[in-house]
């Protein structure tokens, strides 16, 4: 999936391609750019029920978590290519192997119940016209 801008706009509209696949989380941790600050971003998750949490300005501490995996994912990936994995294949690898290995904070197992006790409406809201 490509991202050819970074507009509220755009940002919108990839993240419910990835909710359409991945299911629509009960919160989202952003920076404070301008995309995740508009109006527009914020109706988005007001409809799905979202708890958007804005990262403080200029406090490393509160990114890092968000720093550690994107240091791991580049790491992966850039080994993945090295194998001979394209770039999609090699992303591809390291979404499936990181999400297969159980990480607490994440409550999998509660995850995975919920999911596969909820109806789709519970977590793609009906389309307004």
């Amino acid at each position: 999936m490509e991202i050819g801008q970074t507009t509220s706009r755009q940002t919108v509209q990839v993240l419910k391609d990835i909710f359409a696949i991945e299911g629509v989380p009960t919160t989202i941790v952003t920076d404070n750019g301008p995309q995740f600050s508009s109006q527009e971003f914020t109706n988005f998750c007001n409809s799905f029920h979202i708890n958007h949490v804005l990262s403080p300005p200029y406090h490393p501490p509160s990114n890092g978590e968000a720093e550690r995996f994107v240091r791991t994912f580049k790491s992966s990936v850039d080994k993945n290519c090295e194998g001979g994995a394209s770039l999609d294949e090699s992303i591809r690898l390291t979404l499936a192997s990181y999400r297969t290995i159980p990480h607490p904070a994440l409550e999998w197992k509660h995850l995975q119940k919920s999911c596969m006790a909820a109806s789709p409406g519970a977590y793609y809201p009906s389309p307004t016209y």
